[in-house]
């Protein structure tokens, strides 16, 4: 059985061939630098947003950015 997620994703790719997603690294930019990334990425038609990256070193930011 698939989540929801994936079988959103699977829709997706039925749809339209092909899909982006965007990928924000909290540890690498600021909270309002993510949100434009995040509202140039929709704007723009991706498909899914993932935050997230390949350490945490604090957390702190990462709740900031999923929160907005």
């Amino acid at each position: 059985m698939i989540g929801k997620v994936e079988r959103y994703l699977l829709n997706q790719i039925r749809e339209r061939g092909a899909i982006h997603i965007t990928l924000v690294d909290p540890e690498k930019v600021t909270s309002a630098a993510a949100s434009k990334i995040v509202s140039d990425a929709i704007k723009s038609g991706t498909a899914a947003i993932m935050i997230g990256g390949s350490t945490f070193v604090s957390t702190s930011n990462l709740d900031k950015v999923i929160k907005l």
